[in-house]
C-alpha cells in the first residue's frame, strides 16, 4: 500500500500506539506493517474524534472531551487561573498520548514530517481517532528518510 505525501508531509493509520509519559512521545506501526515511527506534538496538533457516530469508542469520547475542556480554557494574564490553564494545555499530548494507547485498532490516524531537533522522533502535524471507513484504504508509510 502506497504512502500518502503532500508537501513533505507523511500520513498513516497506525495499528495501535504506546506513550512514553516522560518525553511526551507515541510510538505506533503502520497498518500494513513496517518499521514503528515515534511521533511527538504540541496541542494545536490534537483533533477531534471523526467517523464515530453518537457512540465512539470511550477511549475516543474521552479524547474529545479532553480537547474540549482544554481548548476552552483561559489563560491570560488577568485570569487568577491562567497557570493551572496554561499547565492543562501544556500537558494535553501526554494526557491524550494515553487515552491513545486505549483506541480501538487501526484507529490512530497521524500526519507527520522529518523534525532535525529530535533525531529519530517525527513531528506530529496531526493526530485524529478516526474509524476506518469502509472505502478508506489503510496507509503504509514509506516515506521515511
Amino acid at each position: 500500500m502506497p504512502a500518502s505525501v503532500v508537501d513533505d508531509i507523511c500520513t498513516a493509520r497506525l495499528t495501535s500506539v504506546t506513550a512514553n509519559a516522560a518525553d511526551g512521545t507515541i510510538t505506533g506501526t503502520p497498518v500494513g506493517g513496517g518499521t514503528a515511527i515515534t511521533l511527538a506534538g504540541q496541542e494545536d496538533a490534537y483533533e477531534k474524534s471523526a467517523g464515530f457516530g453518537e457512540a465512539p469508542p470511550d477511549p475516543v469520547r474521552r479524547w474529545d472531551e479532553t480537547i474540549d475542556h482544554v481548548s476552552g480554557l483561559d489563560v491570560d494574564a488577568s485570569n487568577p487561573n491562567w497557570y493551572g490553564n496554561a499547565k492543562a494545555k501544556v500537558f494535553l499530548p501526554r494526557t491524550s498520548n494515553d487515552l491513545a494507547t486505549q483506541f480501538p485498532p487501526d484507529t490512530a490516524l497521524v500526519q507527520f514530517f522529518s523534525d532535525d531537533a529530535q533525531p529519530n522522533v517525527f513531528r506530529l502535524v496531526t493526530i485524529q481517532p478516526r474509524n476506518c471507513m469502509p472505502e478508506a484504504t489503510p496507509l503504509d508509510v514509506t516515506c521515511r528518510d
